[in-house]
């Protein structure tokens, strides 16, 4: 006899159920590409994101803005900021592409990437601020900071990483043709971990903050202008200013190496004025430097071959110790 009872649902099927209804909600994240870079009058508010990147592509959910925990990547030309926090889970900015600080106060990005070969430019007249939970820079090369014109300052206070492969970050602030302490970049996350070279084109570096700097070197041109507001310490690191460049010289700062006005400095300790009676240095690079309180301390880096001599050295020793005993 056919049996036509319903059976009541376990507790365990229920769940199952009640499993499947959520796992869609979770890991719905996609990845949507900037379409163009729309007009000045734009921003990342603008729905100009899309799966495929291409203008006839699905739109961002929902409403076209970014949002949720989707990643967003600008792949085609500039993006610039808003008066809102980004409303993404991340954001990219690949290789040839730029961040845009547009707007007159500070713009947050959570978890921020930059290519090598990417930049940020303040685009507008007045100071900016980036913030965020993390700025990372990836992959082989240089990136680049800039303002493109006066009265443009730009200050980063989120944590600054980069990859070891980063060779140096250019900063370009202002176009005064000379150096200037009016237009600057400022650093003021102590955790900044970047490792190589500060390029300092034009306008000013500041280091307000202990750390700000990562451990790094610095090469100061003809335009550039170097301001660290703490004691620094690089022993394998370069000092390179060439004649015109400045420096604020009120600080205890050490390097492995330094050259100022094309003259290399010997290993030792020097104030602005002996940095003149010794050397010649023109006084005139060091701001204030008749009542510079500050030192620039010079280490010897040994060469590789010392390195592999003193282990060679050591090794001798101990073989010769296990002999004996």
């Amino acid at each position: 006899m056919k049996n036509n009872k319903t059976q009541s649902p376990t507790r365990a099927t229920i769940a199952l159920a009640v499993l499947c209804l959520a796992v869609p909600s979770i890991g719905l994240s996609a990845t949507f590409y900037q379409i163009g870079s729309g007009g000045v009058g734009s921003s990342w508010d603008d729905a100009n994101f899309s799966p495929d990147g291409t203008a006839t592509g699905a739109a961002a959910p929902t409403s076209g803005l970014p949002g949720g925990t989707n990643d967003y990547v600008n792949d085609a030309g500039t993006l610039r900021t808003s008066g809102t926090q980004f409303a993404g889970d991340s954001l990219t900015i690949k290789s040839g592409r730029r961040l845009q600080l547009q707007f007159l106060g500070t713009s947050t990005v959570d978890n921020l990437t930059f290519e090598a070969g990417s930049n940020i430019a303040n685009g507008a007249s007045g100071a900016k601020t980036l913030s965020g939970n993390g700025l990372a820079i990836t992959g082989t090369g240089e990136f680049t900071i800039l303002s493109g014109a006066n009265n443009r300052d730009i200050t980063i206070s989120s944590q600054i990483t980069a990859d070891s492969t980063i060779s140096q970050i250019n900063v370009d602030m202002g176009i005064v043709g000379s150096p200037t302490k009016n237009e600057f970049l400022n650093l003021t996350n102590g955790s900044n971990s970047f490792g190589g070279t500060w390029n300092i084109e034009e306008g000013l570096l500041w280091g307000s903050t202990a750390g700000g700097l990562g451990v790094s070197s610095f090469n100061v041109t003809a335009n550039g202008y170097l301001d660290l507001d703490y004691d620094f310490s690089n022993a394998l690191g370069d000092l390179t200013i060439v004649g015109g460049g400045m420096l604020t010289l009120d600080q205890a700062l050490t390097f492995g190496s330094a050259t100022i006005n094309g003259t290399p400095i010997a290993a030792g300790t020097y104030t602005a004025s002996q940095l003149n009676s010794t050397f010649g240095i023109d006084l005139a690079t060091f701001e204030d430097a008749g009542s510079s309180t500050g030192s620039i301390t010079i280490t010897v880096v040994p060469e590789p071959s010392s390195y592999a001599l003193l282990a060679g050295l050591l090794g001798l020793s101990y073989v010769m110790v296990r002999r004996r005993s």
